[in-house]
């Protein structure tokens, strides 16, 4: 009994606040099949459509999503994908923003200027478009207040274009009227815990 006792009160103190994860407050996915929430998702070619070929990436993805590209009678545009979001009353410190993305044929991903996933031309190009690659950005520094803008730069090089992405973006509100993610147990608590598990084992030496 006081083994148990005092590994469950050494397990609580040691394990300290257990932070809540932040809330969903946005998604995006690329094409017919996906949506934005909590944002926008724009492109500078007016004219985006789906496209597929059976060398990209068939998975399904969350949020839902497929390949698409833009007119490109040269075979070798730049297209920019952005996804657009508000941080107003949010807190900077809690917020995160995940990527799943592929390009044909290499490309770049920058968050408020910063680049935060790169798929670089010189790699062999169909490595780029066979899979999707993940990336998380946290920073506190690189998000604003305000508006935010997530930008895929994608560039072809030559034959077919495309590109795929799905992302979500977490945050939790901030203000006077807010819980905290964390909440620690105070530190007369512990040691209230402790004094009723010395008292237990000596109430039971005594018995």
């Amino acid at each position: 009994m006081k083994t148990k006792l005092l590994t469950i009160l050494t397990t609580f103190v040691l394990a300290g606040p257990m932070a809540a994860n932040a809330a969903l407050i946005g998604s995006y996915g690329t094409g017919s099949s996906g949506a934005a929430v909590g944002g926008t998702f724009t492109s500078d070619n007016i004219y985006v459509y789906d496209t597929n070929n059976a060398a990209y990436f068939q998975g399904a993805t969350t949020p839902a999503s497929n390949w698409v590209w833009g007119v490109d009678p040269d075979k070798d545009a730049t297209i920019n994908f952005t996804f657009s979001f508000d941080l107003t009353g949010y807190d900077l410190s809690t917020v995160s923003i995940t990527g799943l993305w592929g390009a044909d044929n290499f490309g770049s991903v920058f968050l408020n200027g910063n680049t935060v996933s790169a798929l670089p031309a010189a790699t062999p190009k169909y490595t780029n478009f066979r899979t999707l690659t993940a990336f998380t950005a946290s920073d506190v520094n690189f998000f604003n207040q305000g508006i935010n803008n997530l930008v895929y730069s994608i560039t072809n090089d030559g034959a077919a274009g495309a590109f795929r992405a799905a992302g979500e973006l977490f945050a939790d509100a901030s203000g006077p009227n807010v819980a905290p993610s964390a909440v620690p147990a105070p530190a007369s608590a512990m040691l209230v815990l402790l004094g009723l598990a010395g008292f237990g084992v000596r109430k039971r030496r005594n018995a």
